[in-house]
């Protein structure tokens, strides 16, 4: 199975996974430590939204590149 075919369960399991109250935010899909925005599946990203864990499960820069039925 590729990583875009994962099941919406599987990565919203994982995605429920990286959010804790330290990771999670709002506004921007990923910041760094420093507040600054960051694409979800680069390493200096260190708190996303659940549209921005879903791109780092998935390795995906940028929401719009996320499947549809994912989306839908």
């Amino acid at each position: 199975m590729t990583e875009q075919m994962m099941k919406l369960s599987k990565v919203l399991t994982k995605a429920a996974k990286l959010l804790t109250q330290e990771t999670w935010c709002q506004g921007f899909p990923a910041f760094n430590a420093n507040g600054k925005g960051r694409y979800p599946n680069e390493s200096e990203a260190v708190n996303w939204c659940l549209l921005g864990a879903c791109c780092k499960i998935l390795d995906l820069e940028r929401p719009y590149q996320l499947p549809k039925d994912l989306l839908s």
